[in-house]
């Protein structure tokens, strides 16, 4: 919405004027800083501006607590604000499992067993809450992120820091966190989550050269449909020509010249591609 009260030379001539400099967010718009320290009364109407007064002034604001307790993202900002413990407006942020954790990781700086069933319920949360709170393993938000294989997979990689037999069977169907679990966690082949894996390019290209470190054939049908992936499967897992991705290469005239000249080794690789193309009708 336009503020055309902003965009007025002389905005206090305008209809609605002292109206307008009650509104929050048409007031601060509207004011410098120096006009701002005029305006508390408006400020501590709203969360969010008393927030961004206290803000502004670099300094807690004690007659606006009231009203910044009631709003959960402003109460955590405020605490922020302040290096400390916000006691008043701890009843909304403990409302918010997102904002709690992080009032429980950056302000409180231990466990908020108040809010640990409510952040339980969140795979995300919990996870976080583990990772960062706790640092270690917590077993009552361990159902919530089995609902969710890319936080299994970080829980058992950064919380478990081991195999998380629980969770594999969710891992292995989800092809980004399949591929990682191998690699980071398995630390080598990992059979059950390569039907998934070997469906996308661009992980079954990984797969085969940070885990399996050599060709992968059943990946291949998919790494040789993409340039990219076919030229880096060539260029640094086969290491030489490898005519399966030679077609999708051909495609792309960056990833053809950079075949032709650094896998091929082609007298002329700026023409590599036009001369595939035309023998093999394409």
């Amino acid at each position: 919405m336009i503020n055309l009260y902003k965009l007025h030379s002389k905005p206090k001539t305008l209809f609605g004027y002292d109206h307008v400099m009650q509104v929050p967010e048409m007031a601060w718009e509207m004011t410098d800083n120096k006009q701002k320290d005029k305006l508390k009364s408006v400020w501590i109407k709203d969360p969010q501006y008393a927030y961004r007064y206290a803000k502004m002034k670099k300094k807690p604001w004690p007659e606006a607590e009231p009203i910044i307790a009631q709003d959960a993202k402003y109460a955590f900002k405020y605490a922020e604000l302040i290096k400390q413990r916000f006691p008043a407006g701890e009843a909304a942020i403990a409302r918010d499992p997102e904002l709690a954790t992080l009032y429980a990781r950056n302000i409180l700086r231990k466990r908020w067993p108040e809010v640990e069933a409510m952040i339980a319920q969140d795979p995300r949360q919990a996870y976080l809450y583990a990772e960062n709170v706790i640092r270690k393993p917590w077993p009552p938000g361990e159902p919530a992120i089995l609902r969710d294989a890319g936080w299994s997979y970080y829980y058992a990689k950064n919380v478990l820091k081991k195999r998380w037999p629980a969770a594999e069977k969710l891992i292995a169907s989800d092809p980004t966190h399949a591929t990682w679990y191998a690699y980071t966690v398995v630390n080598g082949p990992w059979p059950p989550g390569e039907a998934a894996i070997a469906t996308h390019p661009l992980l079954s290209f990984h797969y085969a050269n940070l885990v399996i470190k050599g060709p992968w054939p059943p990946g291949e049908a998919a790494i040789a449909s993409r340039p990219e992936e076919a030229f880096r499967y060539a260029h640094e897992v086969i290491n030489g020509r490898w005519a399966p991705g030679e077609a999708a290469i051909a495609q792309s005239s960056d990833f053809a010249y950079r075949y032709a000249k650094q896998v091929l080794h082609d007298p002329d690789p700026k023409t590599w591609s036009e001369r595939y193309r035309a023998k093999h009708g394409l």
